[in-house]
């Protein structure tokens, strides 16, 4: 049986970040912004940044997670709000606590790849970035 989302909630982006996401998405590094926001969330929950924004960019349509990246979206609401009545809500409250996680962690993704907001994505190494994410997923899977 295939699970359907409905695709009337987005998972927001911040427009501070748009332009470096595309730029990480236009490498190929990243299946899509659904990884990475998934990763920025990851990395947002574990180091404690749950941060707030109004500016969105395009958001992307809830179709594009994958249902591994919707059970974890379901963790961060759980173990963001402590009851399990998130689990069964639908509505932005869900979404919009794991687009704060992701918003929290995506400087957090930068800097574990050696990304510096004001470098020149064209010259970065692309087999670089992939091994540095490649370790980071590694060392996080080590530590968790």
């Amino acid at each position: 049986m295939a699970i359907t989302y409905n695709d009337k909630y987005r998972i927001r982006r911040n427009v501070d970040h748009a332009e470096i996401m595309q730029k990480l998405q236009n490498l190929k590094i990243f299946d899509g912004y659904s990884t990475i926001l998934c990763y920025s969330a990851i990395l947002g929950y574990l180091h404690e940044q749950f941060i707030p924004f109004d500016k969105s960019a395009e958001p992307v349509q809830i179709s594009f997670f994958s249902p591994t990246d919707h059970n974890l979206m379901d963790f961060l609401a759980f173990a963001h709000e402590k009851n399990t009545a998130i689990l069964h809500e639908e509505g932005d409250k869900k979404y919009n606590i794991f687009s704060f996680y992701a918003n929290g962690g995506f400087p957090i993704l930068l800097k574990e790849l050696g990304i510096d907001v004001t470098t020149n994505i064209s010259q970065l190494n692309e087999q670089k970035i992939s091994q540095d994410l490649y370790a980071m997923t590694i060392s996080n899977q080590q530590n968790i």
